[in-house]
């Protein structure tokens, strides 16, 4: 009896902790924690080797949310925001009351690195979680419409591969361009001008949020009829996400 009612209970926590895939995929995390490397001051370097477990980087903590923070649920509204079809803005009021959802994670997370006294349990879960999302909210369909769920209940063909359009966004554009993560963020911020730079540091989690929705709004629709993702499609779609790691790489420094 009690083996079968262990058994019972793994397979309720595995059935409560699995969630969807809404986040960019770990290459375009990597891109931009590199390139976040490249801006960052010796002050704010220090302080991050403070924070993260012994030969940990902003790399590896950029993934963590990922690969072990989707393990618990609860985490999983903070990846992205939905607002209604038509919405020109952002509104906390009406598309994150409760506070879970990646404008206001981002706040938070950012507040708990702030504080002096936070345990450090806790600035390594804010430090993961503003690596990770500060990528999230710069994908254009993680500020998405609520109707289709930021783009995950509407499906498309890419080179002949069924997926979501979220999916593709997320993942498959980006595994079109050549070259590990490392060479692309170096390629990337390479073509960053210090007037980008400049331009792109300002701005709060609700600003880079409202990028993004004018982006999915004028950009990520209308696609094809057919819903094949043309190479016109995938040529005007890689410039706009090249921009969009290069300045969430910029904005986490």
């Amino acid at each position: 009896m009690a083996r079968s009612t262990v058994s019972v209970l793994v397979a309720l926590v595995l059935s409560l902790t699995h969630s969807p895939p809404f986040a960019w995929g770990a290459k375009a995390h990597e891109i931009i924690a590199y390139i976040a490397e490249a801006h960052l001051s010796k002050s704010a370097q220090n302080k991050i080797k403070k924070i993260l477990p012994k030969n940990d980087s902003l790399v590896q903590a950029s993934l963590w949310p990922d690969r072990e923070g989707r393990k618990i649920r609860l985490f999983t509204p903070f990846h992205y925001v939905d607002v209604p079809r038509g919405a020109n803005s952002y509104d906390r009021q009406r598309d994150c009351p409760s506070g879970n959802c990646i404008v206001e994670a981002i706040a938070w997370y950012l507040h708990v690195l702030a504080l002096d006294d936070a345990p450090l349990n806790e600035k390594q879960i804010a430090l993961n979680f503003v690596a990770h999302l500060v990528g999230d909210i710069h994908q254009p369909l993680h500020v998405g419409f609520t109707d289709e769920l930021g783009g995950t209940k509407l499906q498309v063909s890419f080179h002949g591969k069924e997926q979501t359009l979220h999916e593709l966004w997320d993942t498959d554009l980006i595994e079109t361009e050549k070259g590990s993560a490392r060479e692309i963020a170096k390629r990337l911020n390479g073509e960053v001008s210090v007037e980008d730079r400049k331009s792109w540091e300002g701005g709060t989690p609700t600003d880079w949020a409202n990028e993004s929705l004018a982006l999915t709004r004028d950009e990520v629709y209308p696609i094809p009829e057919s819903h094949q993702i043309s190479e016109e499609y995938t040529k005007h779609a890689l410039p706009i996400i090249n921009k969009r790691l290069a300045q969430a790489g910029v904005r986490l420094a």
